[in-house]
């Protein structure tokens, strides 16, 4: 019997011969710019602490590693409000990711709590819980033997939950960590040839940042997310971002795994001081070993009310 190990992780996977008894190891969850609610769902939007905008309704398009045929490419549109007369916050997420012959979309919601232990500091609850779907095209993979999964589309829903917990400080700094996959997964699809398993591991997340006032509304703002996966090198970047009195902003940023990315937008004030955000990112790497797969584009809209 062949058995086939696969990790969902945005990476190799789209090379459809893989040979008996061989792992894959790479990124599992797609990375969108700007969006922490995705890997943290205490997160609260910095709209609301900027313009006192409590909701956000946001759309995203990511292609990824486009030197690549079938290359991941994610779309995910989301929705987060913090009702402040409580401080409880609730939202939901929709996402849609293919990569190659393999893919999942999922279905998410998410609430939390924002808990003032003093004038000055503020902490953050939240959880986020959904289902998704993982689907294989068995017929995109070549296979060692033939088998009934050869040539069977494969699909399979499994549920999925995340925690995270954030700290504001004077509503401009703010520190947090999360797990997104609190579930890890190990999904098994057998015939009397082949046997081809899907296997997801945990990651753990951490981000700190501030913003700081200038004046005409302007802000900017430093943050840096830290990623850490068992028998994966740590991730670390570092961003910084600038924004013109609510007319446009410009982003750039690093990280060890040798990316620099650029982001440009344009906010328009619509009707009562709502924010309307669009904008593009462009992620290019400078790795001096391994393989380059190309560049990363995305697209993002957010509307703030």
């Amino acid at each position: 019997m062949n058995k086939i190990k696969f990790s969902i992780i945005k990476c190799l996977v789209i090379f459809t011969v893989i040979f008996a008894g061989q792992a894959i190891q790479a990124q599992q969850l797609p990375l969108l710019n700007q969006n922490r609610e995705v890997l943290n769902p205490a997160s609260i939007s910095s709209d609301y602490f900027k313009y006192n905008l409590p909701t956000t309704v946001s759309l995203r398009y990511r292609y990824q590693w486009t030197r690549l045929d079938g290359a991941p490419r994610t779309i995910m549109g989301s929705f987060s409000h913090l009702a402040e007369d409580y401080n409880f916050t609730f939202g939901g997420d929709v996402i849609k990711d293919q990569t190659g012959p393999t893919g999942f979309t999922g279905i998410y919601g998410r609430a939390g709590y924002l808990l003032d232990l003093s004038d000055d500091f503020s902490l953050s609850f939240g959880v986020k819980g959904g289902i998704v779907q993982y689907n294989v095209k068995g017929s995109e993979l070549d296979f060692l033997e033939a088998g009934d999964i050869a040539n069977t589309n494969l699909n399979t829903i499994y549920p999925d939950f995340s925690l995270g917990v954030m700290l504001y400080f004077q509503e401009n700094y703010y520190l947090g960590f999360s797990v997104p996959q609190v579930f890890d997964l190990d999904l098994e699809f057998k015939d009397d040839v082949n046997d081809y398993t899907i296997q997801r591991v945990r990651h753990y997340y951490g981000v700190v940042g501030g913003r700081f006032e200038l004046s005409d509304d302007s802000y900017i703002e430093l943050s840096s997310e830290a990623r850490y996966v068992e028998n994966v090198p740590f991730y670390i970047n570092g961003r910084v971002e600038y924004e013109y009195e609510q007319l446009f902003y410009i982003a750039v940023g690093g990280s060890n795994a040798r990316e620099v990315n650029l982001g440009l937008g344009v906010i328009g004030n619509i009707g009562d001081g709502n924010a309307l955000k669009v904008g593009y990112n462009f992620t290019n790497f400078f790795q001096i070993y391994g393989p380059n797969f190309g560049t990363v584009h995305e697209l993002n809209a957010s509307y703030s009310f």
